[in-house]
C-alpha cells in the first residue's frame, strides 16, 4: 500500500469490456468530453487515456483503459497495455472500477478478466478496493426495472467480486448532462464508495512496480520543469499522459517514456494465461 494523502484526491482506473461505457463513465466523474466514447461495441479506447478535472475542490484523475479481451489484439500487446495502464496510475489508484453494462447480461468473461488483474496486484489489495459500476441507469429507469432484484438474481454469475468488493456497487447514468444535479449526486455516491474502500487512511494501491516507476516519474518531472519552467505537477501529470499514449514527438517526454518501458520490460509484468485465451 502507498502513503496516505493528505488532500483528498482520487486516481480511479477503469477496466471492463468494449462497449460497456467505460469513457462515458470517465467523463461524467470529471464532468467533461476527455474521453472519446461509442454507443456500439467497436470501441473508441484502442490505448490508455489518462483526463483531469476539479470538480466541488476534489481532485480527480481517471485511467481509461483498452478492451484488454478484444480478439484483435495479441499477447504482447495486452501484456504493454497492463502495464503501461497501472504505471499511468502512479503512484497508484485509489479504487479500481470494474465497468459493466446494466443492461446485459453478465458473463463470465469479466470475472475471468477480474481474476487475471488479481495476478498483477495483490489480490487481497485489490481486492479491497474493487467497485462495481453498472452503466445503463437511464434504461433500467425508463423500463421500471427494479436493480436491487436483478442484481440478486444475477448474483451468482458475480459472486466472487462482488464478496470482494464487500457488495460495493452503483448504478450509474452516464447520459444524464455531465454537470448537471443528478451528475454530481451519483458522482459523490460513486465517491463515497471509494473513500469507504480506502478507510482508514485514505492510502492507495501499489506495487513494486508502480514504486519504480514513481522514482522515473520523479525524476523525468523535475527535470522536464526546470527545461520547461512549468511547475512540476503540470511536468508530472504531462509524463504519465504520454506514458499512457506512449506516442510523443517532444523529446524530453519521448526520453521519459523510454525510461518507463525500460522498467515496464525489467519487471516482465506476467500474466500467466493470456486474458483472450480465456475469452
Amino acid at each position: 500500500m502507498g502513503q496516505g494523502a493528505s488532500t483528498e484526491e482520487f486516481r480511479l482506473l477503469l477496466i471492463g469490456k468494449t462497449g460497456h461505457g467505460k469513457s462515458s463513465l470517465g467523463n461524467a466523474i470529471l464532468g467533461k468530453q476527455a474521453f472519446k466514447s461509442s454507443c456500439g461495441w467497436e470501441g473508441k479506447t484502442d490505448k490508455c487515456d489518462l483526463g483531469r478535472a476539479t470538480r466541488d475542490k476534489i481532485k480527480l484523475e481517471v485511467v481509461d483503459t483498452p478492451g484488454f479481451c478484444d480478439k484483435h489484439r495479441s499477447d504482447e500487446s495486452i501484456h504493454k497495455s497492463i502495464a503501461q495502464c497501472l504505471t499511468t496510475t502512479s503512484p497508484g489508484p485509489h479504487a479500481v472500477l470494474v465497468v459493466m453494462s446494466a443492461k446485459e447480461r453478465y458473463s463470465k468473461d469479466i470475472v475471468n478478466a477480474y481474476r487475471e488483474a488479481k495476478k498483477l496486484i495483490d489480490k487481497q489489495d485489490l481486492a479491497s478496493r474493487i467497485i462495481l459500476v453498472f452503466t445503463g441507469g437511464d434504461s433500467i429507469k425508463q423500463d421500471n426495472i427494479d436493480f436491487e432484484a436483478q442484481i440478486q438474481q444475477e448474483i451468482a454469475e458475480l459472486r466472487e467480486m462482488m464478496e470482494d468488493a464487500k457488495m460495493r456497487y452503483v448504478l450509474f447514468n452516464n447520459k444524464a448532462t455531465l454537470t448537471g444535479l443528478e451528475n454530481r449526486k451519483q458522482l459523490e455516491a460513486l465517491l463515497q464508495k471509494v473513500r469507504e474502500a480506502c478507510m482508514p487512511d485514505f492510502t492507495y494501491l501499489s506495487s513494486k512496480l508502480q514504486r519504480d516507476i514513481e522514482t522515473i516519474i520523479i525524476n523525468e518531472s523535475q527535470e522536464i520543469a526546470r527545461n520547461k519552467n512549468i511547475p512540476v505537477e503540470e511536468a508530472r501529470f504531462q509524463v504519465r499522459q504520454a506514458i499512457a499514449q506512449a506516442d510523443e514527438k517532444d523529446e524530453a517526454l519521448k526520453k521519459a517514456i523510454s525510461h518507463v518501458m525500460e522498467a515496464i520490460n525489467t519487471h516482465k509484468v506476467d500474466v500467466h494465461v493470456s486474458l483472450c485465451a480465456i475469452l
